[in-house]
């Protein structure tokens, strides 16, 4: 074995034995100080138990709450001429995906409940929901496209002024039922929930959700025997190729890149930070007034990135050394 990569074997091996034991010694300090609380403070403890019994059941619940379609409130769409050249996608679309997620109420509990857990906790159930989702989303994405394709073969519409569908559920849904327009802004909430928070044990499942989105992209960019009326619906409605929350959270795992803080690499990249005024529980959010760059009070305000293209977000891809 040549030196150079012995040296790397050891250096690799070095970080992963101070990984482990750091873990470790976190672990019991953790469960000295538990131990030690239960000796001198026993009905603290108990409460303490049952608070986080009762916490964790509560995000349990939300988790499985976020998958439903009528939690979500739509923003009135006010139409959009189909383009002849829909391809690549207007940098604003996916922002209705934005407002929708952030009219849910079960987002923003979800969202408030995690930041008051334990840090690992909060990962591994987050991320084993994730996964969990996006599994499922994926077959259902495929299944759609495959169901739906044969009505909309490029050949088929030749010279058709107006076309029909493809249409999405998006309200009254017995309960129980999942749809696609409900299971992908589920991943969507997901992945930006990752990222607000700064989960990094859940950065993994986020890049997965990415690339399946890239590959979606590709899809449907090149299925030519598709008419692109449906190509670009599809994408836009039922696809998991939001660049605004996928960029804002893979900012918010992200470590500084080459050394720099996350406002350079943005500002290097032409992307900032939008926020809003957003409604108190009960109001919709679809009755505020459009997007503006100026902050004003709120209950929350998770971070996204104002609209990007296909050029800047696969720009900061690479920028965060993301293989895709």
């Amino acid at each position: 074995m040549k030196a150079p990569l012995k040296l790397l074997l050891l250096v690799v091996t070095g970080v992963v034995l101070v990984g482990i034991i750091a873990f470790r010694f976190s672990s019991q300090r953790h469960n000295a100080a538990k131990a030690e609380l239960r000796n001198s403070a026993p009905e603290l403890a108990d409460r303490i138990e049952r608070n986080v019994a009762t916490l964790s059941k509560e995000v349990e619940e939300g988790l499985t709450k976020l998958a439903d379609v009528n939690s979500y409130h739509w923003p009135n769409d006010p139409g959009r001429a189909f383009l002849n050249k829909p391809f690549p996608l207007e940098k604003m679309i996916g922002q209705a995906d934005v407002e929708a997620i952030l009219s849910n109420g079960t987002f923003h509990k979800l969202m408030d409940d995690l930041s008051r857990m334990d840090k690992r906790a909060a990962s591994k159930m987050v991320s084993s929901e994730l996964i969990r989702a996006t599994r499922d989303y994926d077959e259902m994405f495929k299944a759609e496209v495959e169901r739906r394709s044969p009505h909309y073969l490029a050949e088929k519409l030749v010279g058709q002024t107006s076309i029909v569908g493809p249409t999405f559920v998006e309200g009254n849904v017995n309960d129980g039922r999942v749809v696609i327009k409900g299971l992908r802004l589920k991943v969507l909430g997901l992945v930006w929930l990752c990222g607000e928070l700064a989960l990094t044990d859940c950065r993994t499942n986020v890049e997965d959700v990415v690339r399946i989105a890239i590959g979606q992209r590709k899809e449907l960019y090149e299925a030519s025997t598709l008419h692109p009326f449906f190509r670009e619906q599809m994408l836009e409605w039922a696809s998991v190729y939001n660049r605004q929350i996928l960029g804002s959270a893979l900012l918010g795992l992200s470590q500084p890149v080459f050394g720099q803080s996350q406002s350079t690499t943005m500002e290097e990249l032409g992307l900032e930070w939008l926020s809003r005024k957003l409604p108190t529980p009960g109001r919709r959010l679809t009755d505020l007034p459009v997007w503006s760059l100026t902050a004003g009070p709120a209950f929350y305000k998770p971070k996204v990135i104002a609209p990007i293209d296909d050029r800047s977000f696969d720009q900061l891809l690479r920028k965060l050394g993301i293989s895709f």
